[in-house]
């Protein structure tokens, strides 16, 4: 039983950083770990296995402008699967941010590792577990914690396979103001905040939700295994991990991912479906189609909050990767809207400016997949959120078409929305 003071040592341990809680000597450690397994030749040969399976599964014809961005994005998925094995060592269990942008930092340029439809919103952190050893997570919130929190057991490491999920509204808070979770192999026998583990039990993957970027900051967390601790894995056998794991992943998030998006008419918006049916969070529902817009046409989309306490819409490339978030609006949420009159959300999609407030930013862009979210919905929820409108017009035919309560913004006001966003998105990655 290890003592207050004994894990508040254990969260300022690896702090690097005052401001910001991501900035941790195992954060750039296993970064840095992640950069030498990306550079060994058997993730060079991973990453031309991907570009072929992909390739193989086309099912619509890419673009000039698609297939400028393909090789990024293979490369950006293998290097996800280097920092999951870089972090695959449940006996030394530490805490990683995964599905990044690329970033500097700590002296490195990291490159990115976006995939599978990542939430602007979230931060992505995964810790290595076993269904053999017994587990503590410690974490402490800050004065403005994140909108949401979900800590979830996976079974794989394309973070599809959910064994379970323990939701930030059922997580207990003792005196000290920390959090403490335990995860081990029995069940809870009264004990609060504990997720039951399974022989099959990879990673705990942890979903931080911030909708105020300036204010929010994730949760500072640390973990500890309570049992021995069996022998350190060689970097051989890490690289073989990640290969491993390239080549496990690939088939699901070209099939399950890219089939979601790409399974349904182009600029047509698909049913709104609760996301644990396809290894999702079981709290969220979305839909997720496919776009394509010419420079002087947009999409204009209604769609309503329902009581998820987080609603959010963004686009990415044709790959699902986050389009760039900061300065654009390629992603809005429900801090950063403005709602019509009568509480619904309109939004545009557009290559160029149309001079609203709820301007979802291509960048430029002409073609990719746009991704709505409802998150922490309550299970028997009377009026779920919908999508009540969802259609293409002429750019010139928007002030017939929109909301009168719509706001539109003068050019210095864009600039000052966008030097916002900017500005707080350098924050999560400060290294000091």
């Amino acid at each position: 039983m290890f003592h207050h003071t004994d894990d508040i040592a254990l969260l300022a341990a690896g702090a690097l950083s005052a401001e910001n809680p991501l900035a941790t000597a195992d954060q750039r450690d296993l970064e840095s770990l992640a950069i030498r397994i990306f550079q060994t030749p058997d993730l060079a040969a991973a990453h031309e296995r991907t570009a072929q399976l992909w390739r193989s599964r086309f099912t619509f014809e890419p673009s000039e402008e698609a297939m400028s961005s393909f090789d990024g994005a293979v490369a950006e998925f293998v290097f996800h699967c280097a920092l999951n094995a870089a972090n695959s060592d449940a006996g030394r269990p530490r805490v990683l941010k995964v599905e990044g942008e690329p970033h500097r930092w700590f002296g490195m340029d990291v490159p990115g590792a976006r995939r599978g439809g990542n939430n602007a919103d979230n931060a992505y952190r995964i810790i290595p577990i076993d269904g053999d050893g017994r587990f503590e997570i410690v974490g402490r919130p800050g004065p403005h914690p994140p909108a949401d929190v979900n800590f979830t057991l996976v079974a794989n490491t394309a973070m599809s396979k959910t064994i379970r999920t323990l939701e930030w509204r059922d997580v207990t808070l003792d005196e000290d103001g920390l959090f403490r979770l335990t995860i081990d192999g029995d069940p809870a026998g009264g004990r609060r905040n504990h997720l039951q583990s399974r022989d099959d039990t990879r990673y705990l993957f942890v979903r931080d939700c911030l909708t105020d970027w300036t204010r929010q900051k994730v949760n500072v967390l640390a973990a500890r295994r309570l049992d021995p601790i069996p022998p350190a894995p060689a970097f051989d056998e890490l690289v073989r991990r990640a290969a491993a794991y390239a080549d496990a992943d690939a088939p699901y998030y070209w099939d399950m991912c890219m089939g979601q998006s790409y399974g349904f008419p182009v600029n047509a918006v698909p049913p709104v479906r609760n996301a644990g049916a396809f290894g999702g969070l079981v709290s969220q529902s979305g839909s997720t189609g496919h776009y394509r817009i010419a420079d002087d046409e947009a999409l204009v989309i209604t769609a309503t909050q329902g009581a998820a306490p987080y609603m959010s819409f963004m686009v990415h490339d044709p790959w699902w990767r986050t389009l760039p978030f900061a300065p654009r609006t390629a992603s809005l949420n429900n801090a950063q809207i403005v709602p019509d009159g009568d509480g619904a959300v309109t939004f545009v999609v557009a290559p160029l400016d149309p001079g609203v407030h709820n301007w979802i930013d291509t960048g430029g862009v002409h073609e990719g997949i746009f991704y709505f979210r409802w998150q922490g919905l309550p299970a028997d929820d009377p009026h779920p959120p919908e999508i009540r409108s969802f259609r293409l017009v002429k750019r010139d035919a928007l002030d017939g078409v929109l909301p009168a309560s719509t706001l539109w913004l003068t050019a210095e006001a864009r600039v000052a929305q966008q030097a916002a966003r900017a500005e707080a998105v350098a924050g999560w990655w400060r290294d000091h």
